[in-house]
């Protein structure tokens, strides 16, 4: 089981980090909410994009899993997102992709913590409070990813 949280610095490498942050920017589409909710983020729909992820993070997860959801927050000019807990994550995964930015701490349980490109921390997103703090001087953006447990099926 997973604890609270886990954090892994230097999960990826800042050229995978770019090579992602190119692709999203490229690829992903404007999230329904960006509209509606003054929130800045793109969603994965390329299936390829999404298995390079699974293989990624699988290392971390000791159970099989899907990923149920994949997109792309972009912070500036005093951004932020309120805390929040996911609506349908078991496990949530946030990778900030880019640094050089001021402020932007994300917020874990009542607790922030400097991110660094190419960090991962993971917790349970339908659990645990989390957001964003406000970036105040740059570009922040990160890769969050939402994934499930795969149940085994059982036969009687």
């Amino acid at each position: 089981m997973v604890q609270e949280k886990l954090l892994v610095e230097n999960f990826i490498s800042h050229n995978e980090c770019d090579d992602l942050l190119k692709i999203a920017l490229d690829t992903f589409v404007d999230d329904k909410r960006t509209i509606t909710e003054n929130w800045y983020a793109k969603t994965n729909e390329n299936k390829e994009f999404e298995n390079r992820i699974h293989k990624l993070i699988s290392p971390l997860l000791e159970y099989d899993f899907e990923i149920l959801w994949i997109n792309l927050t972009e912070y500036e000019n005093n951004r932020k997102l309120k805390p929040h807990k996911d609506t349908d994550s078991s496990i949530t995964f946030v990778i900030p992709l880019t640094d050089g930015y001021k402020g932007g701490e994300f917020i874990l349980s009542d607790k922030e913590y400097i991110l660094g490109k190419g960090d991962c921390i993971y917790f349970n997103g339908k659990k645990t409070a989390h957001g964003v703090n406000s970036v105040t001087e740059g570009y922040r953006a990160s890769l969050n990813v939402w994934t499930r447990k795969i149940n085994p099926i059982t036969l009687v």
